[in-house]
C-alpha cells in the first residue's frame, strides 16, 4: 500500500532483508567484552591469579594483562577471563610487595653472608679488601687480647677496627664503637659508666651496621699530605717521621717498615699522590708475614 513502503536509506544495512542475488548483511553482535564493557585498567581473574587490561580489546576479543609484580601477559581471549574488583587487585598488590619484600631479605641476607666481614674498600681502590674474613678478624682480636678477657677496652678496638681495614680518624672509630652494644663497667654509684669493652661480637656488630659507611678515600689521603706538605706536591720523609710519631704510637721504624712495603724504602722526598694511593691499596692487600721479612733484610 502507498505510504508503507520504505525507501531504501530507511532501513539499516542490516535491517534489509536479502535479496535472491546477494546474502544477507548481519550487524556486528556487539559482545560485552568492547571497549565500553573492557577498558583498560578493568580487573580481572585468570586462572587463578589477579590482573589488569593492559590493553583494550582487539577485534578478536583479546587482550593484554598487567599482573601486580609489574609483569605483563600475552594476548589471551577476554571468554577466559572473569571480572574482579578494585579490592581484589589491592590484596593482590599488597600480597606481591609482601612477598617481594621477602625475596629482599632472603637476598639480602645471603649476599652479606658473602660479603666479606671487613671494611669496604677506600674510594678510588679497585680492590678488594684481603684477610678481613670472620676468622682472620678472630686472630687479630686474640692477638690484641693480651690479658685474655674476651674483650677489648676503647683503644685495643680501634686497633682492631684497623685491622679490618678502617681508614678514618680515631673520632670516627669511636662513634661506630658507642652504636653498638658493649661489655659496660659500673661506676661507685652503680651507673653505668658509658661502654668500655668490646668483645668480638660486639665489634662484628659494629662492622656489620657500617657496611655502607664510606672508608675514606684517596683523594682525602692525597689532600691531608699535601697540607701536611705545606700544599706542595712532595713530603720530605722526615716531616711524616716527625708528624706520625709525635701524634701516633708509631717509632721511626713503623714508619720505615711501612715505607718499605709500599717500595719506597730509600725515598726522601715522597709524592703526596703515590704514597696516598700505595697507601691505600696497601690496606686493602697487607703484605704476608714473608713480605715483613723481605722488608726488614
Amino acid at each position: 500500500a502507498q505510504g508503507c513502503e520504505r525507501s531504501p536509506t530507511a532501513y539499516g544495512p542490516m535491517d534489509r532483508d536479502s535479496s535472491a542475488s546477494s546474502s544477507p548483511r548481519r550487524a556486528p553482535v556487539r559482545a560485552d567484552w568492547d571497549t565500553r564493557s573492557w577498558p583498560r585498567g578493568t580487573v580481572v581473574h585468570c586462572e587463578g591469579r589477579v590482573g589488569r587490561l593492559l590493553t583494550a580489546p582487539d577485534k578478536h576479543g583479546q587482550v593484554k594483562l598487567e599482573w601486580p609484580d609489574g609483569s605483563s601477559s600475552g594476548f589471551m581471549r577476554l571468554t577466559t577471563l572473569k571480572k574482579g574488583t578494585e579490592v581484589d587487585w589491592e590484596e593482590a598488590w599488597q600480597e606481591e610487595a609482601h612477598k617481594q619484600e621477602q625475596r629482599h631479605q632472603q637476598k639480602r641476607v645471603k649476599s652479606l653472608g658473602r660479603r666479606p666481614a671487613g671494611a669496604p674498600p677506600p674510594q678510588g681502590v679497585a680492590a678488594a679488601m684481603a684477610l678481613a674474613g670472620e676468622q682472620d678478624l678472630k686472630i687479630a682480636f686474640e692477638m690484641l687480647d693480651d690479658r685474655r678477657e674476651g674483650a677489648l677496652d676503647r683503644t685495643q678496638a680501634r686497633c682492631w677496627l684497623r685491622c679490618a681495614g678502617w681508614c678514618v680518624p680515631d673520632e670516627e672509630l669511636d662513634e661506630m664503637l658507642n652504636d653498638a652494644g658493649g661489655v659496660r663497667g659500673v661506676t661507685r654509684g652503680g651507673l653505668p659508666p658509658g661502654r668500655t669493652k668490646w668483645g668480638l661480637k660486639n665489634l662484628l656488630e659494629v662492622l656489620a651496621l657500617n657496611r655502607d659507611r664510606e672508608n675514606s678515600s684517596v683523594e682525602a689521603l692525597q689532600a691531608a699530605l699535601r697540607r701536611l706538605a705545606h700544599h706542595r706536591a712532595k713530603i720530605p720523609r722526615e716531616r711524616l717521621v716527625e708528624f706520625t710519631t709525635q701524634e701516633h704510637d708509631l717509632t721511626q721504624a713503623n714508619v720505615d717498615e711501612v715505607l718499605a712495603s709500599l717500595g719506597l724504602a730509600s725515598a726522601s722526598m715522597l709524592d703526596c699522590d703515590t704514597l696516598a694511593s700505595r697507601m691505600l691499596h696497601r690496606v686493602c692487600s697487607p703484605p704476608s708475614i714473608l713480605d715483613v721479612n723481605h722488608f726488614d733484610e
